[in-house]
């Protein structure tokens, strides 16, 4: 079976494997030996958007919980990279995404997790931390930080380097770089966990821990991503009443969902100007505006291709300024241009039906594109 990224749709024969410099270190100051949990270092990046396994995991998890819902999450990624901050603005872009670290420049809140007073009570529903507990003098104080900072039906989606051969979470601070790695595996890593211990850590929080492996994910989803077949993703809840299986449904229904209401035809105004493929990727340009929605009411929009009333992609897009139809209809359309761009290997090929989403602050109105595309 061949390789498909999750979060970038790319097919390949084989992921890159991580970099041998990282075992070459361990094994020069004496680590190991060592059997990770969630890692499968012959097949760890995606050569095109380089995403790790642990994130084309976790958007296998968003994608089998929220695929069908038009949910509104306020997201928080502690230590982010570029490639949920991507996935999140093309696929989720409903939800509200957050950033956070100490030392990085650009982020939301330049906090750290172990005290995170910025960050008020229950203000997020989803917390997405991986390889950072490690690297924290505390980890008990930024778990219950992590409860904290969750909603009441929030949920945390945690991983850190777990070695099954571990017995007893063992760590230590104020070691050398070179002790660090002889004992850690890193040499800015203060602990190496068990598996059993880290679920302590979060159950000792106050939260519920499910264990989500390669089963709860399925077969296919876990061959076409390169899983090890220990893997494991933790998704740490303040509810009890949330299930490995009950998850998805239960997760949705505590949240508000956008209503979307089919627009009215008589107060949408739209053209699609044009429809072009060159070379990967497909762009769509033109304009649209619903009429009842005044100026800066619209806070986004999102173009979906759709086979029936099924969503296939979605795609997040910001209005442009467009004189021409503030010409015609009025000043308060001047920001109504639409530039959209999607990269044809997230799709299979195949006529879709285009429709767009237009979203204000309290619900998202429908519009159905009298023009199809085919991929």
């Amino acid at each position: 079976m061949k390789r498909k990224c999750e979060i970038c749709g790319q097919q390949t024969d084989k992921f890159l494997p991580v970099n041998p410099c990282f075992r070459q270190e361990q094994e020069r100051f004496g680590y190991g030996p060592t059997e990770p949990e969630t890692l499968n270092e012959s097949e760890y990046v995606c050569e095109t958007c380089q995403s790790t396994d642990r994130e084309r995991m976790c958007a296998s998890f968003l994608n089998k919980i929220l695929k069908e819902h038009l949910i509104r999450l306020n997201v928080l990624e502690v230590a982010p990279g570029h490639v949920l901050s991507e996935f999140f603005s093309e696929q989720y872009p409903v939800c509200t995404y957050k950033t956070a670290d100490l030392f990085m420049e650009g982020v939301d809140y330049k906090v750290d997790v172990q005290d995170m007073e910025e960050i008020r009570n229950g203000q997020f529903d989803m917390v997405i931390c991986f390889h950072v507990l490690e690297h924290v003098k505390d980890d008990r104080k930024a778990l219950r930080e992590f409860y904290r900072i969750l909603s009441e039906n929030g949920i945390g989606i945690f991983l850190v380097p777990i070695d099954l051969l571990q017995k007893e979470t063992e760590e230590a601070w104020g070691l050398s770089k070179e002790e660090n790695i002889r004992r850690f595996g890193q040499e800015d890593h203060v602990r190496k966990y068990s598996r059993q211990g880290f679920i302590d850590r979060m159950e000792d929080a106050g939260f519920s821990v499910l264990s989500l492996d390669t089963k709860w994910f399925g077969w296919r989803n876990c061959r076409q991503n390169a899983y090890s077949k220990t893997a494991t993703l933790y998704i740490a809840v303040k509810n009890p009443a949330y299930g490995k299986q009950n998850l998805k449904d239960v997760f949705a229904g505590h949240f508000f969902s956008y209503a979307s209401e089919k627009a009215d035809s008589q107060s949408v105004r739209y053209s699609i100007d044009g429809v072009e493929k060159k070379g990967e990727a497909c762009s769509v340009w033109g304009w649209i505006f619903h009429k009842s929605c005044k100026y800066g009411r619209i806070i986004k929009g999102v173009l979906c291709l759709k086979k029936g009333s099924r969503v296939i992609y979605r795609k997040q897009f910001e209005f442009t300024k467009r004189q021409d139809v503030m010409r015609i209809y009025g000043e308060q359309y001047e920001y109504s241009g639409i530039e959209v761009a999607f990269p044809l290997r997230r799709i299979k090929k195949g006529t879709y039906e285009m429709a767009f989403l237009l979203f204000n602050d309290r619900k998202a109105y429908e519009v159905d594109v009298k023009k199809s595309i085919s991929v």
